[in-house]
């Protein structure tokens, strides 16, 4: 599975010239990255078309590369396979110069940048979010995605139900009554 692993909006001197996004490959295996895109807060897009990962490895993409400006506030980072959001990562308040945004397992944290390495353990850092894919999935649905989802979501679970009930002869006795046989 790839990951957004860290990221670095705040770095010393002009952050156009220091900016970066890595990427992690969690599985063994190489993953090529065609149909997957990372946006930032804004709307602004990279796709990763020609890019490949190695088996447990890292790709760092720098600013230059995908033109993406990470805000020093307030800021996510989200990644999509095929238009599915796969990971995100939210910053709430304020980059610390220097420190870069970390993953720790399911939790970002402000730490020492590591670009193209596995991330250092906690040292003094704050917790800035934590992962929730579903929540996260949610809350890119539009209102009418979430409203249809909800009405077929409903409507399989109504189904499911009622052929449980009809199946089940205790069960169909119980909410329907007895058939009585017309003569």
């Amino acid at each position: 599975m790839v990951l957004i692993n860290e990221w670095f909006p705040n770095p010393p001197g002009k952050d156009a010239e220091g900016e970066w996004v890595e990427l992690w490959n969690s599985s063994p295996h190489e993953i090529e990255l065609s149909g997957y895109t990372l946006s930032n807060g804004r709307g602004q897009t990279f796709a990763l078309h020609g890019y490949r990962i190695k088996g447990e490895g890292y790709l760092v993409l720098d600013r230059a590369t995908t033109k993406l400006t990470l805000r020093n506030q307030d800021e996510e980072l989200s990644l999509y396979a095929n238009g599915v959001l796969v990971d995100a990562s939210r910053m709430r308040g304020s980059a610390e110069e220097g420190k870069s945004i970390s993953r720790q397992g399911e939790a970002f944290f402000g730490a020492l940048p590591t670009p193209g390495a596995a991330n250092r353990e906690r040292e003094t850092h704050t917790l800035l979010s934590s992962v929730n894919p579903p929540a996260l999935y949610a809350a890119n649905l539009s209102a009418s995605q979430f409203f249809l989802s909800a009405i077929v979501l409903g409507a399989l679970i109504s189904l499911a139900c009622v052929f449980t009930l009809k199946t089940h002869h205790g069960l169909s006795e119980l909410f329907f009554g007895r058939d009585e046989k017309i003569r």
